[in-house]
């Protein structure tokens, strides 16, 4: 009898329920130091979809580099970039990912303009979300915006750099600066002191800077010059 009962408790990850599946997922996750992103590429690939077939999981084909970039833990990252590189995409992902595994989080995103901020929510964000079971199922009811997402109990606000809200009065543990060298540099430096008690990063809170450089000694590519440097060569096939 004790032994059939036993039997019978054994299940499968392919039985469990998508929702507790996802769960435990993000429990797993969770686990690791705050500052240990080694999983975080192989967790997008998992739960979220191609945006160009949605029947497909999310995949780096081609685009291999950006893994680093996104398993990197270091608390301040600088991305000076070329366009039309696909980091946008990849970014967005890295921060819903990190709503995701981190509970109790508050993210801010950054871009240039609010209307920019607004459309790109519309047209970058929110399929993300509903392409993704275990994102949507995180967001609740009734409780959705262009400027404020919420995921379980974790919060992303969406804002411009010139005419910002107030959401730069807000505490942040995570902060993602994109399009650095057309946004407003004096508001960027004030949103990085909302890392001030962050509980990620070691406490130093997660920074990532993106943006394609403009003028040298300037947005990204002063804060790049003071940083370690690392460079991506990519060899065309032509």
């Amino acid at each position: 009898m004790d032994s059939k009962f036993e039997d019978d408790r054994k299940v499968t990850d392919a039985q469990l329920n998508p929702r507790a599946q996802a769960f435990m997922e993000r429990l797993q996750a969770a686990s690791r130091a705050s500052n240990d992103f080694s999983g975080i590429s192989q967790w997008l690939i998992d739960n979220t979809t191609d945006p160009r077939d949605q029947g497909k999981n999310w995949s780096f084909k081609d685009h291999e580099f950006q893994e680093q970039i996104l398993n990197d833990g270091t608390p301040h990252l600088v991305c000076r970039k070329c366009s039309q590189v696909g980091l946008s995409e990849v970014v967005v992902r890295l921060q819903l990912a990190l709503l995701a595994i981190f509970p109790s989080t508050t993210a801010i995103y950054t871009l240039p303009t609010t209307s920019f901020a607004r459309k790109f929510t519309k047209s970058r964000i929110d399929p993300v979300i509903d392409q993704s079971k275990v994102l949507k199922a995180m967001v609740p009811s009734g409780n959705d915006s262009s400027e404020l997402k919420q995921l379980g109990n974790s919060f992303l606000y969406i804002v411009g750099s010139f005419g910002q809200g107030s959401a730069i009065s807000i505490p942040a543990d995570v902060l993602i600066n994109d399009e650095v060298d057309f946004s407003n540099q004096q508001a960027l430096t004030t949103f990085a002191s909302r890392l001030g008690h962050a509980q990620l990063g070691d406490g130093k809170g997660i920074r990532r800077e993106f943006s394609t450089p403009t003028v040298d000694g300037f947005g990204i590519s002063k804060t790049f010059e003071i940083s370690t440097k690392n460079h991506y060569c990519v060899k065309c096939d032509s």
